[in-house]
């Protein structure tokens, strides 16, 4: 995800993410997290460097 201009604080809401998903997730119906996953990567949809 640093490819596409993540920085520190952002992995922070990403594992903030996982982890709910990981803990709760099963409880949920399908298709609940979607919205909240979309959100989050709509921040970083252009790749800022590559190899």
């Amino acid at each position: 995800m640093t490819r596409y201009g993540m920085k520190p604080d952002d992995f922070q809401s990403l594992a903030g993410l996982v982890a709910e998903i990981l803990r709760d997730g099963e409880q949920k119906p399908a298709g609940f997290w979607q919205d909240r996953v979309a959100s989050l990567r709509s921040g970083f949809t252009g790749m800022r460097y590559c190899f």
